[in-house]
């Protein structure tokens, strides 16, 4: 899992994970 401590998860972020996922 990546550590999202520096950088909030944002919607885009939410949509690549999904995608990756």
């Amino acid at each position: 899992m990546l550590k999202k401590t520096m950088h909030p998860d944002t919607p885009r972020r939410k949509l690549e994970r999904i995608a990756r996922g």
